[in-house]
């Protein structure tokens, strides 16, 4: 594996991930919220989120958990 990496390992429901090539992953709404409840910092989480909105790959309201992680931070559209 390589240096840095870190893998997670969870339950995740079918309609929560999602494929690459063979590689399962988690979804954007699945992983944006993943990091919101890990605490990844309030700038970089509110810009993933922005992006993934404005690319249409989220719904604003998908981003319940993010929304809350960064309330005190202006939320994602604040």
């Amino acid at each position: 594996m390589p240096e840095g990496l870190i893998l997670h390992h969870a339950s995740v429901l079918l309609d929560e991930r999602t494929w690459v090539n063979a590689v399962p992953i988690t979804s954007v709404r699945r992983t944006l919220t993943d990091c919101a409840v890990d605490g990844l910092a309030p700038d970089v989480l509110r810009q993933a989120a922005r992006q993934a909105v404005r690319r249409g790959l989220v719904t604003k309201p998908d981003l319940t958990e993010v929304d809350k992680a960064l309330k005190q931070f202006g939320r994602v559209n604040g």
